[in-house]
């Protein structure tokens, strides 16, 4: 098969022809620098695009505000991050909300809070009765609670034995490693609500999800922990960027 493509890498805007079978490139021709060949091949086999739009702000003098992604994603996944951003809300800065006629410090201070308890009174009102018996359920639950964090968190999710929640408990404010994860309070947070397991739970603000090596040894010094009071590490799970990462489903914890 043949197919031609406008380079937009640079002004050039170089006509390129590849030929092609399924995803075997054959040749590819027409380009004048090495970007316009990776280009083609990056559509071929896997084309990406980024997006903007513009959201709603709360608050704010002006209604919407313009936003991007920070990085482009795969072609097919573009109609689920339409839908993904159109539900974003935006709050202006304290700062800004004084700026709107009429608003003062108080009053600012108050409305830039209102997002926040929302999100406490949904989280509460879904841990009156939450079974978090799967690597999906789980990782749903704890995106709620990593939304809006802009530094890492440490949460630890103390479960019974049909993966009801019993508590939520954040850990610390830091790295998993070193002295950020406190072996002792979390063997005690499962102690004192009987757990029968346990999901470790952090996020990587940088907005990668994948676990470092710093993860899988903080995975294993937890998870021996709580062997020598007989309760189960049921998973660690990375948050990053309104996705998560199950170290249970990748098999490490098998």
């Amino acid at each position: 098969m043949t197919r031609t493509f406008t380079c937009i890498i640079c002004p050039n805007g170089c006509e390129i022809t590849a030929e092609y079978e399924g995803t075997e490139i054959r040749s590819i021709e027409g380009a004048t620098c090495p970007k316009g060949q990776d280009y083609v091949r990056q559509e071929l086999t896997d084309p990406r695009r980024t997006i903007a739009t513009s959201v709603p702000v709360k608050g704010g003098e002006l209604p919407l505000a313009s936003v991007r992604l920070t990085a482009p994603i795969p072609k097919g996944e573009i109609f689920a991050a339409m839908e993904a951003m159109k539900r974003c809300v935006l709050t202006a800065p304290v700062e800004d909300l004084m700026q709107v006629e009429g608003v003062g410090e108080s009053a600012a201070i108050l409305l830039h809070l209102v997002p926040e308890v929302w999100k406490k009174a949904r989280l509460e009102e879904a841990g009156r009765e939450t079974v978090l018996n799967s690597s999906e359920r789980a990782g749903s639950y704890l995106l709620e609670r990593f939304a809006g964090e802009t530094t890492e968190v440490i949460y630890q999710l103390c479960l019974d034995r049909k993966g009801k929640l019993l508590a939520c408990k954040r850990l610390a404010e830091g790295g998993v490693s070193g002295a950020d994860l406190n072996i002792r309070a979390l063997v005690s947070n499962a102690l004192l609500t009987s757990a029968s397991a346990v999901i470790l739970s952090h996020n990587h603000p940088s907005g990668v999800a994948l676990p470092s090596q710093e993860d899988y040894a903080a995975t294993r010094q937890v998870r021996d922990a709580l062997r020598t009071i007989g309760v189960e590490l049921a998973d660690h799970i990375i948050v990053a960027d309104g996705d998560f990462v199950s170290m249970a489903d990748s098999g490490y914890l098998t």
